[in-house]
């Protein structure tokens, strides 16, 4: 009996010693972003990094509401609201106000319409806060009933850079992280025509839609496909109805654009991407374009192949396992799409909370997630006091740690069925580490 007080007690003392040094951890880096965002916003102003994003969604809607719907895609009109907008905000010099695209499906501008109406540096903050209010709900519906400290473990999650990145950009992040928390859940749960849904609804940002999208079909889900199908048609039928023939013609173009290593396109800088693409264009930087281009192609061919391999065999509806193949799926997907940043690495938040509702982390993966926290505002401070181009080791060590996350989850066989004990097998039967 004294043995196992000790033990206990053995516990109880290491886990007050991880709880000290993760906050240990978060202090610094929460003051990493507070500090990083007040200077930069000292030194340029908002919407030329704080806000830059959003400033292009602002000009964006301001032309599709303005000018017409197909406007969004002109360069040359949006440019000329990104004038504007430099100038309401304060801008020291409007007239070199470089403003990027916004690369979305008419209704994403109907999305941020409401967002317009006021002062830009109000409209951004509102925005931002909304995001941030549906990022922390998210996180702390990921973390009910696991065995982890929600606190820690929230701030941690909050923090990371993906989503921090996100929200000081003023992307649309905790829309995101619902839209990819409902998708898993209602997947998991075995409501697939809900998770095709909440899945279609990610074609609002296409690249991050269409690998799940492939495998389910393969698969043969076609409750999930119905979902998914039935809001693609919605998008398809209600953006021609609202960009006509020749708007739809400028979209796909835009589409296009993006997706080559055109440096040309405001706002689009392929070496600074979270993707396969990137990774070849900094590691060989001496190949031709089509060296390039075909070096990535088999990389990202590979990367299928190797998801493929995952997802083999008939389909398993256990919780834990269909998390982590939909961990790989998100990886793969932001591996092999061109136009693709640091922040979009905020899909993969839902899935490395999820794997708690049914064992904790292992060792090699607590270090990934660690590093994944930790590594990035040092790569940061670093770059940035060499004067380099700091989106660069930030997205590749983001890159390099995804790849070690799914390499070790395959090594350790979490993307099959395995073995559970009775006391995992009850809880998930009583909805236990699932309730919602």
């Amino acid at each position: 009996m004294i043995s196992t007080w000790r033990k206990k007690r053995t516990r109880g003392s290491y886990g007050h010693l991880n709880d000290y040094i993760l906050f240990a951890l978060l202090i610094p880096i929460a003051a990493f972003w507070a500090f990083t965002t007040l200077l930069i916003l000292q030194g340029t102003g908002w919407f030329k990094w704080v806000g830059f994003d959003f400033g292009c969604f602002w000009s964006a809607t301001q032309a599709f509401l303005n000018t017409g719907p197909a406007s969004a895609y002109d360069m040359s009109i949006v440019h000329a609201r990104g004038i504007e907008l430099a100038r309401i905000s304060g801008y020291f010099a409007p007239d070199s106000f470089v403003t990027g695209v916004s690369p979305y499906p008419p209704v994403f501008f109907l999305l941020i319409a409401p967002f317009t109406q006021l002062s830009p540096v109000i409209d951004f903050l509102t925005w931002t806060l909304l995001n941030t209010g549906i990022a922390i709900w998210v996180i702390a519906r990921l973390t009910i009933g696991t065995p982890l400290r929600r606190t820690q473990i929230a701030l941690a999650a909050l923090l990371t850079f993906p989503v921090m990145e996100g929200l000081v950009l003023g992307q649309p992040t905790g829309l995101m992280m619902l839209v990819m928390y409902k998708c898993w859940h209602s997947l998991v749960q075995k409501r697939e025509f809900q998770s095709g849904l909440w899945a279609g609804v990610l074609l609002l940002k296409p690249q991050y839609a269409l690998v799940i999208g492939l495998f389910m079909l393969l698969k043969r889900r076609w409750d999930f496909m119905r979902g998914f199908t039935l809001v693609g048609l919605v998008l398809a039928i209600g953006s021609t109805a609202i960009l006509g023939v020749s708007g739809i013609e400028a979209y796909i173009h835009l589409l296009t654009g993006i997706s080559s290593n055109s440096t040309s396109i405001p706002g689009i800088h392929p070496g600074d991407m979270l993707s396969i693409n990137a990774l070849v264009l900094n590691v060989f930087p001496g190949l031709t374009s089509s060296m390039s281009m075909l070096v990535t192609i088999a990389l990202d061919l590979s990367c299928i192949a190797f998801l493929a391999w995952i997802w083999r065999g008939q389909w398993l509806d256990d919780p834990e396992t269909l998390t982590y193949r939909l961990l790989a799926t998100l990886v793969v997907t932001l591996l092999i799409s061109n136009h693709n940043y640091v922040h979009g690495a905020v899909l993969l938040v839902i899935p490395c909370l999820a794997i708690c509702r049914y064992r904790p982390w292992t060792f090699s993966m607590r270090a990934i997630l660690a590093s994944s926290l930790i590594l990035p505002p040092i790569l940061f401070l670093v770059a940035i006091a060499s004067g380099w181009d700091w989106w660069i080791p930030v997205s590749q060590s983001v890159l390099v740690l995804m790849l070690a996350g799914v390499l070790v989850s395959y090594r350790q066989g979490r993307f099959f069925a395995q073995e559970r004990g009775p006391i995992q097998a009850a809880k998930t039967l009583q909805g236990g580490y699932l309730a919602s």
